[in-house]
């Protein structure tokens, strides 16, 4: 019955444009109601003028509901808005404006940071993460704050004299609500939220209970000692930083609304460290700290999710390679073994030279292939050295085709096999490095048709070593740049935190494909691996 009524609804356009017109209508409704509550509660902490409120939770539900639902649903954040200040104060063209600042606040932050921050994926990155902080939290709330309290100087509703003040709330505000709100919102659809085990339980109870009685103690005055005499508010950030190293970004930005709440509730009974004369001036202050501290912890919880996502793909890479020296030993053994015994007894002894000849390039093509899945002559001659004979190999193939081809190899003494383990970060990498090196050779061999052939090896700058593979052959820069042969040299150097980079050889033509390792500082290394044995013992509490 259900398939029968899904193939009726396609069949009618009609029926279909009518069901996404009633599902957008009831987003829209949505949006606006949850706005209109949101809004009359948060202007209930209107001092300063009443449109005005350091506490704006709608701005981070605007965003979020523009990230996640799209540009559509813009509507309903006008409904609301407008809704929330024509029963508040001001006029109809007051409350249009307001409604119009609050909007486009929301289209341009979620323009830009869908342009500019990954979308929804904003908080998977550190850079996004600051991205978002300036183009949302700081960048946008400007268009709200400047068109809402100009429509309401112009009407009559507020003192120009006053305008600084009640502009610097506005913002404020809205900043908050972004970064405070909209990371909950955007996060909480998209986080899987499983339990691991009972031990991972059993942390995230103590956690929560740790955060309620440091929210207690730095924002109610529980201490004897007198709250705002010392900064005791700096005691909730171990618990977030226990928090971004130990359950990423969902806890984190949880825990962060959490004492958000805990701060307001403290601030505004007048206790904690930033109670001033004024409610206002105290909710501007505990807002200005809960940005610094969410900033802080957001980007730390993107770091270590960042760390323990490279020691898994470590893990993977370790598991990938001993499955192919598995596969190895299984081709050597089995086929190889079984079609020499086959072949020798299968020769005649008139066309034995024939019958050899094939059974050598047999014999060569599946060693060939072994080889490829784990290079045991890379044990031990070293890399240099086998780069050296695929190259030769190559160019001894290329003469065949072209009638000619000399084949250079240039690297410097000092340049040796320890010197480019030393510029990756896990010995691991260095059979990886051997597969991006070995897939450029090929490419060479099979598309350059180069009299010329080379690799180049030199060290441009401290901690930093240039693989070239080079050719004089018909790529201006790479006819192969795009093919599945250079995507995965691209995915592997991306593994191994190395750069690939292609290039014309000479101004008459040639391609160049440079392979570009930057050798990690030890401090740098030694916080990589220090997280990622945390990332090991965590299991896998931090699920995507």
């Amino acid at each position: 019955m259900r398939e029968e009524a899904t193939q009726e609804t396609e069949s009618d356009p009609e029926t279909a444009r009518r069901s996404r017109l009633n599902e957008m209508a009831v987003l829209i409704v949505l949006v606006a109601a949850v706005y209109f509550v949101t809004g009359k509660l948060a202007l209930t902490l209107a001092f300063v003028h009443p449109s005005a409120t350091a506490v704006w939770p709608p701005t981070g539900i605007t965003l979020a509901a523009l990230l996640i639902l799209g540009y559509r649903v813009w509507p309903g954040i006008f409904l609301g808005a407008f809704l929330v200040n024509i029963t508040t104060a001001g006029s109809f063209g007051t409350s249009g404006g307001i409604a119009t600042g609050n909007t486009l606040e929301g289209l341009c932050g979620a323009y830009l940071v869908n342009r500019f921050a990954g979308g929804r994926n904003v908080f998977d990155r550190p850079e996004n993460i600051f991205k978002f902080v300036v183009l949302a939290g700081m960048a946008s709330p400007l268009v709200s704050a400047t068109l809402g309290v100009t429509s309401l100087s112009l009407g009559g509703y507020a003192d120009w004299s006053n305008y600084g003040y009640i502009w610097w709330t506005w913002w404020l505000g809205d900043a908050g609500g972004s970064l405070i709100v909209a990371p909950l919102l955007v996060l909480w659809p998209v986080r899987p939220r499983t339990v691991s085990s009972l031990k991972i339980l059993l942390e995230a109870t103590l956690l929560l209970f740790t955060l309620l009685v440091v929210g207690y103690v730095a924002f109610w005055n529980a201490l004897p000692i007198g709250a705002r005499n010392y900064p005791v508010a700096l005691l909730c950030m171990p618990v977030l930083i226990w928090a971004a190293f130990r359950f990423g970004q969902l806890v984190t930005v949880t825990s962060i609304g959490l004492l958000s709440l805990i701060a307001i509730a403290g601030t505004l009974n007048g206790s904690g460290p930033f109670s001033r004369e004024t409610p206002n001036e105290s909710l501007l202050l505990v807002q200005s700290f809960t940005i610094i501290i969410a900033l802080t912890a957001m980007v730390l919880a993107a770091v270590v999710s960042g760390y323990k996502l490279e020691d898994r793909r470590r893990q993977l890479l370790d598991q990938l390679e001993k499955q192919a020296v598995r596969v190895g030993e299984e081709l050597h053994h089995e086929i190889l073994n079984t079609l020499c015994a086959y072949l020798a007894t299968a020769i005649d002894e008139q066309d034995y030279g024939e019958a050899k000849r094939r059974l050598d390039d047999l014999v060569a093509d599946v060693r060939r292939v072994m080889n490829d899945l784990y290079p045991q002559d890379l044990e031990t001659e070293g890399l240099l050295p086998v780069v050296r004979r695929r190259l030769e190999y190559a160019g001894a193939h290329l003469q065949r085709r072209v009638g000619q081809c000399t084949v250079k190899i240039d690297c410097p003494t000092e340049i040796t096999d320890e010197t480019i383990r030393q510029s990756l970060r896990d010995g691991s990498h260095f059979v990886l490095l051997y597969r991006i090196l070995s897939e450029a050779i090929i490419n060479v061999r099979k598309h350059s048709r180069a009299s010329r052939i080379g690799v180049t090896v030199r060290s441009p700058q401290r901690r930093v070593v240039e693989i070239a593979i080079w050719d004089n052959g018909v790529g201006d820069g790479g006819p192969f740049v795009e093919n599945v042969g250079m995507a995965l040299m691209r995915r592997r150097a991306e593994e191994i935190g190395a750069e690939v980079e292609n290039e014309r050889t000479s101004p008459e033509g040639g391609t160049t494909v440079v392979i570009r390792l930057r050798r990690p500082s030890p401090m740098t290394d030694a916080v990589i691996n220090g997280i990622g044995t945390t990332a090991t013992s965590t299991g896998s509490s931090d699920h995507r």
